[in-house]
């Protein structure tokens, strides 16, 4: 049992100060009592509160932590309370033992961490059975969690097709990548889209962004196993040979058609030439599509000068374009 403070009014709200109740269970990556940082936005009566948004414990996080407030207490009255755990369909895994406490006022904390090391990748419910030993009045609480490890995603234990062992670790895997990884590889996927259907996402919410590619990748996975770890290792080939000191390779012209296209049929390379800046030719044989990237300004950044693409970049005239002569050479 975590010891956090019983007796504050700070969080005591009027319309429950008289009535037996409580508020709803929140559920943390942590709560820290050792000398809590009371500047930090996640402060609450005495203790650090780390939120866990995603609500997805396992792997990296062996306890789940639970906090609650009850209401409409008297004091010295005795609180026995219980937690258990249950599938989604409602069979028991974990039961905790019964515990009492003892109140100062009229307001109660609390508080504790459970190991849930056992638990299998799943969707869970977490139950707080709390009962006023005293007026003899239960109440109990609820929220939901999912489990993610990363040893139940091995063919042994699941016996699954490779396709859909893939898909199942994928989409938990975007279930708990921060809203910031989300959004880098949401940015990617979205640049192997042709024009329409760019615009037909880029309105998604960060909620939708994260939906969005949890069916991409479904869909991906089930047409060429490995998608995605296949679409990650190529960002990484593309940013070893096209980053610059300044943008990642993915996000440079060459790296965008290449993520877009795959790698040219053809790629004619021109450097230290008199006459024109340093550029690559890059043919599609198929579709017949021809790119041109210059170094106008000599810093390693090739530029997407000109390109018969449906959609990219179009100019007949390239080549006076990157002369030289035109940047006083």
């Amino acid at each position: 049992m975590l010891e956090v403070p019983q007796d504050s009014k700070m969080f005591m709200i009027a319309k429950f100060d008289e009535k037996y109740s409580m508020s709803s269970v929140q559920l943390a990556s942590r709560i820290i009592t050792d000398k809590p940082d009371e500047k930090s936005e996640f402060f609450k009566q005495g203790v650090i509160i780390l939120p866990n948004p995603s609500k997805i414990f396992g792997t990296n996080r062996p306890f789940l932590y639970y906090y609650t407030e009850l209401y409409g207490l008297n004091k010295d009255d005795e609180i026995e309370y219980q937690w258990s755990i249950s599938s989604t369909e409602g069979v028991e895994f974990k039961k905790g033992s019964a515990e009492t406490k003892k109140t100062t006022g009229k307001s109660l904390v609390l508080a504790d961490r459970i190991p849930i090391p056992s638990l299998k990748t799943g969707a869970y419910n977490l139950f707080l059975n709390i009962t006023n030993k005293k007026t003899g009045k239960t109440i109990e609480g609820k929220n939901n969690f999912y489990i993610y490890r990363k040893i139940d995603f091995t063919k042994d234990k699941l016996n699954l097709p490779d396709s859909l062992e893939v898909t199942a670790k994928d989409s938990i895997e975007l279930d708990i990548m921060k809203d910031s990884e989300v959004l880098l590889e949401y940015e990617q996927v979205l640049i192997t889209f042709d024009k329409k259907e760019q615009d037909k996402y880029t309105g998604l919410i960060l909620s939708g962004k994260r939906e969005f590619l949890k069916r991409y990748w479904t869909e991906q996975e089930a047409k060429q196993p490995n998608s995605r770890e296949n679409f990650k290792q190529n960002i990484k080939k593309i940013n070893n040979e096209f980053s610059t000191k300044k943008t990642e390779g993915w996000r440079t012209d060459r790296g965008r058609i290449i993520l877009k296209l795959g790698a040219p049929s053809k790629r004619d390379i021109e450097t230290y030439n008199n006459e024109y800046s340093d550029h690559e030719i890059w043919t599609y044989f198929t579709g017949n599509y021809t790119f041109v990237f210059a170094d106008t300004h000599g810093l390693g950044d090739f530029k997407l000068v000109h390109s018969d693409y449906p959609g990219e970049k179009s100019d007949p005239n390239w080549q006076a374009k990157i002369k030289k002569s035109n940047f006083g050479n």
